[in-house]
């Protein structure tokens, strides 16, 4: 886990900060054990937070993934399609939520700076 952390956290640095900030992000990690996919996931929360992408709460943890899809690609375990609904319904419920609220106040940073600005 701890390579996987580092190769994204390389990769997601290629594009700055910003481009994460004040968005919702969902976990999705797979192991072809029980646990090296959670332990990444874990790994990821803190992460993500600090770049302002905050993660949602359910997670799609996907343990023996080699066992875990048919041929066509359907999923074996329902619990696996429904904590993969749970967590994209989230993902899009936060999604909203967030951006509307974007709309409507923008950022923290950015009403900090206006409200600077116009003291001057």
């Amino acid at each position: 886990p701890k390579a996987t952390i580092t190769a994204l956290a390389n990769m997601m640095s290629y594009f700055g900060a910003s481009a994460y900030a004040f968005k919702p992000s969902g976990i999705c990690v797979y192991s072809a054990g029980l646990w090296g996919g959670a332990r990444a996931g874990v790994a990821l929360r803190p992460f993500l937070s600090e770049l302002g992408c905050l993660p949602v709460s359910s997670i799609l943890h996907i343990a023996k993934a080699q066992s875990q899809f048919k041929e066509d690609g359907g999923v074996i375990e329902p619990v696996t399609e429904k904590t993969c609904e749970r967590m994209l319904d989230q993902l899009e419920w936060y999604s909203h939520a967030l951006k509307s609220h974007r709309d409507q106040h923008g950022t923290p940073s950015q009403s900090y700076f206006e409200q600077i600005r116009g003291k001057r």
